[in-house]
């Protein structure tokens, strides 16, 4: 995504639900073929890079159906902007996973992210830095800003299967909720990352990490708040 030289506009204006069986060739170095489901998840190499400030527009509802990871990273200080809802998928009836979406940067690089639209998590939504060097943080240039100015909802689907958020980061890590907050699954804020070479979780020692503002938040479920981390 992203790899133009210009800012860009996407207009969907339909409902779109990703395919995670559709084939898909990587436009990096090695040129691989793949289904959509099996190249940008944590155990994966191939991220879904963005390089300038995108805007995705529309009225259309994008899905994330269940058995397809989808990792983001922006970079060099830009921006993805998302007015469409979003509505990310548990397994369901007949999946082998949830949906997954990992919103990211890269290894000392700046990203923000911005929803406008409405999102619905039934799956997994991981708000986090990462980094490739064993967990350890890059002080003022490894930063991650997710911004929400529409609805939130962790929720709970029709197959009683919870969402999870996770609100992790290392230093300026920044996360703001400016719409209501629901969340009837597992939330948790947390000085981690993941390292996508390995798909592990490695948790930072960074004082003062994460940060999380929510305006108006209604808890039907679990709430985890580690050290260093601020919730308000």
């Amino acid at each position: 995504a992203g790899n133009g030289s210009e800012d860009a506009t996407i207009n969907v204006l339909g409902n779109i639900t990703l395919d995670p069986t559709v084939s898909v060739k990587l436009s990096n170095a090695s040129s691989s073929t793949g289904a959509l489901g099996s190249l940008f998840g944590p155990n994966n190499t191939a991220s879904l890079y963005v390089k300038n400030n995108i805007t995705v527009n529309g009225t259309g509802t994008i899905t994330v159906p269940a058995d397809l990871p989808l990792t983001f990273k922006v970079v060099d200080g830009k921006t993805l902007t998302i007015k469409n809802p979003i509505v990310i998928e548990s397994a369901g009836c007949c999946g082998s996973k949830p949906g997954e979406v990992y919103l990211m940067t890269a290894l000392d690089k700046k990203g923000k992210y911005v929803f406008d639209g409405n999102v619905e998590n039934y799956g997994k939504l991981y708000l986090a830095n990462n980094t490739l060097n064993g967990g350890a943080a890059v002080a003022d240039k490894n930063a991650t800003e997710v911004v929400f100015n529409g609805t939130l909802k962790n929720g709970i689907d029709e197959y009683e299967n919870k969402g999870e958020l996770y609100c992790w980061g290392q230093s300026n890590s920044v996360i703001t909720m400016n719409g209501k907050v629901t969340n009837d699954g597992i939330m948790e804020v947390a000085p981690k990352n993941i390292e996508l070479q390995d798909g592990a979780n490695h948790e930072s020692t960074v004082i003062n990490a994460v940060t999380v503002t929510a305006e108006d938040i209604e808890n039907n479920g679990e709430i985890v708040v580690d050290n260093y981390t601020t919730l308000t």
